[in-house]
């Protein structure tokens, strides 16, 4: 299946069958999967349009994003608890964020001239101590990819994937430089690594096939409980 051919797919199947999902807004538990699902199919998107322009390395990168949402979906579709340590991570980057700004960070200085910073320091440590004194956690993504059953996926495709990202310098040189004539590559046409991008290729739609099965066993099974998703 091409780019093309996934991006049709998108549209013609997985899309149509999100808009068959009902949900609850006011309930994370009942959204946090909603939104995971729409993030990744945006994400899968994302890398058939860099896919079929030859932007290998900025669809690994992308698709590097949507296995890590794909693997949080599973988590959230597994148990609250899951939830829960999605909230808490989000709640104490806020809270760093809001005390970078206060410390004169220049990036975050708007934040100083609309708010009490104090104020929402002290509202979101109030969020925190709740969420850990449940429990709750969100882990290092090893930790993660574990519990959602697909270790190997962390340390096979996503350990590959992460080169792109943290920008491995062998990795760089083999991208940049003629591996014949050791001469600069520069024209950014990367025609010739079309073998790499069959494999993003095949990665991107077999995500696709994995999230519609989720749609359809977490969304619209009608019996739907925890744990009742397959990984």
């Amino acid at each position: 299946m091409s780019f093309e051919e996934i991006e049709k797919k998108i549209f013609t199947e997985t899309i149509p069958l999100m808009e068959k999902v009902k949900f609850d807004s006011s309930n994370w538990w009942d959204l946090a999967p909603v939104l995971l699902s729409c993030a990744i199919l945006e994400s899968i998107d994302s890398v058939c349009l860099l896919g079929r322009s030859g932007k290998k390395l900025q669809a690994e990168i992308i698709l590097r994003s949507a296995l890590e949402q794909y693997v949080a979906l599973l988590l959230v579709c597994k148990s609250s608890f899951w939830i829960d340590g999605m909230l808490l991570r989000e709640q104490l980057d806020w809270r760093k964020t809001f005390e970078r700004s206060k410390a004169g960070n220049k990036y975050f200085a708007g934040f100083g001239e609309k708010f009490d910073i104090d104020e929402l320091i002290s509202q979101h440590d109030v969020e925190i101590a709740r969420l850990k004194s449940a429990g709750a956690k969100w882990g290092k993504p090893r930790d993660r990819f574990s519990a959602a059953g697909h270790l190997d996926a962390y340390e096979g495709l996503y350990h590959k994937l992460s080169d792109s990202v943290h920008s491995n310098l062998i990795s760089l040189k083999g991208r940049y430089l003629d591996v014949q004539t050791g001469a600069l590559v520069v024209s950014l046409d990367f025609s010739r690594t079309q073998e790499s991008l069959d494999a993003v290729e095949g990665s991107a739609r077999e995500l696709l096939d994995h999230l519609e099965s989720v749609i359809r066993s977490r969304f619209l099974a009608g019996d739907w409980k925890f744990d009742q998703v397959e990984t």
